[in-house]
């Protein structure tokens, strides 16, 4: 008996997914696998695959939280004199904390490769230095940004510094690509001359980023945790459905939602639904109005993974 309640329960779908294909007409698609796509992007791109949430940070590990006793992806030039510090931190839980009476630094072990077309990235970290010194003057703590050729030897080379005890400061370089740039990396140093003996400064490292463009953007992991696609606007004369294909890795998700209006003023006063995570979702509608689409991309955690959305498509009923 149960046998036959599900064969006829399975012809029953098959039969409405048929119908409710015949009775709808496709308005919009968009294959973002295939085709440029026709709305805007906030922390998103596209890729050959759909759009995904854009790399904000190309450093790994900036904020020293996938760490255990020494920060991974990184080396102190001193262990003896640097360590990892889960007390003080500005973003995140830990920080990396350099002591020494003379120079030490924290360097990465990567190079971020420049992209094809792009001529400025800007390197930035967030530092808290202390000094029980003499000379302050003498004594700083500075980022190098270091620009490599294809042998990785240096051809460029930008340094930021401050001086003098200060709660958390940012540091910020610019660097504008030449020709013969093809990597670029950072370091952060404390420099320190002049000692005595007994004397020692010390400072906090966090949040360390390279992104491309001249100013630095608030700080975020690898991907950005969420971003936008805002569709154009879209004629519709009726309601109908709104569907969409996507892929989301462990601790993402994709949420969508809609609005319309008579005019294109009064699309832009109009409401957004409510956002949904389930495809497809019905939308209503008069005749001769306008219909807009948000598609949100979200990364949970520390943001190290991104859905990729592929496709959208919003069919009106017959």
């Amino acid at each position: 008996m149960k046998q036959k309640i599900l064969y006829f329960f399975s012809l029953a779908t098959i039969f409405c997914a048929f119908q409710c294909h015949a009775q709808t007409s496709i308005l919009f698609k968009e294959e973002f696998s295939t085709t440029p796509h026709r709305g805007e992007l906030k922390h998103i791109e596209q890729k050959e695959n759909g759009l995904s949430l854009k790399i904000g940070n190309f450093v790994n590990n900036a904020s020293f939280e996938e760490s255990h006793k020494a920060p991974l992806g990184f080396f102190i030039y001193d262990t003896t004199k640097g360590a990892l510090d889960p007390t003080v931190a500005h973003s995140g839980k830990h920080s990396v904390r350099l002591d020494g009476d003379t120079s030490i630094y924290l360097h990465p072990n990567y190079f971020v490769q420049v992209k094809e077309g792009v001529s400025w990235y800007v390197a930035s970290v967030w530092v808290k230095p202390q000094y029980n010194i003499e000379h302050p003057e003498d004594n700083s703590v500075q980022m190098r940004v270091w620009g490599k050729d294809k042998e990785k030897k240096n051809v460029l080379v930008h340094a930021a510094s401050m001086a003098g005890t200060h709660d958390w400061v940012r540091l910020v370089q610019p660097i504008e690509v030449k020709k013969d740039v093809l990597f670029i990396s950072s370091d952060t140093m404390l420099r320190q001359k002049n000692s005595t003996d007994g004397e020692k400064s010390a400072v906090w490292i966090d949040s360390v980023q390279i992104e491309e463009g001249k100013r630095p953007t608030e700080f975020t992991e690898k991907y950005y945790r969420e971003g936008i696609y805002t569709s154009p606007e879209i004629s519709v004369s009726k309601g109908g459905i709104i569907t969409w294909k996507a892929e989301m890795p462990s601790e993402t998700s994709i949420e969508v939602r809609w609005k319309n209006g008579a005019t294109a003023e009064a699309l832009e006063d109009s409401k957004w639904s409510a956002w949904s995570s389930i495809s497809p979702i019905s939308f209503s509608a008069e005749k001769g109005s306008l219909l807009q689409i948000q598609v949100r991309l979200l990364s949970k955690g520390r943001g190290l993974e991104t859905p990729i959305f592929s496709s959208l498509t919003v069919a009106e009923k017959q």
